[in-house]
């Protein structure tokens, strides 16, 4: 018995549709890659060192719900109410007196925005911002 092959049988592939697909989904990527940004908050910890030396004028900023308040320790030491107006010439007179660096301490009801609206306008004045008390 003899099995008889008719002949090679030619199968072809239709691309188009797939190459129609893939060039409506590349455009749509493409789309969307445009809105999406990643915003990055550059932050360092304070921490208590042992073997650090204390700073001779410490500041801090606490923001929470009722306002904010800007407390100061060390040779000078003061507490009082800021406002986001009058903080950068707080930190201006601070700057002048020594002061290097400025822990903020937002409470847990601060909206992430005005976080970084704080720390845009502590940035302005005063390059080093750690952050303090998350969550307490």
């Amino acid at each position: 018995m003899k099995i008889s092959d008719s002949g090679s049988h030619d199968v072809e592939l239709n691309l188009a549709p797939i190459i129609d697909c893939l060039t409506v989904l590349i455009t749509f990527m493409l789309i969307s890659a445009s809105f999406l940004s990643i915003g990055i908050l550059e932050a360092s910890v304070a921490s208590p060192n042992s073997n650090a030396k204390p700073p001779e004028v410490a500041a801090e900023l606490k923001v929470g719900g009722q306002g904010a308040e800007l407390v100061v320790t060390g040779k000078i030491s003061f507490k009082h109410a800021v406002t986001a107006d009058t903080l950068a010439r707080e930190l201006s007179e601070l700057k002048s007196k020594g002061v290097d660096q400025v822990i903020f301490t937002p409470s847990d009801d601060v909206p992430f925005e005005s976080l970084v609206q704080w720390t845009d306008r502590i940035r302005a004045v005063i390059p080093a911002v750690s952050y303090g008390g998350i969550g307490q």
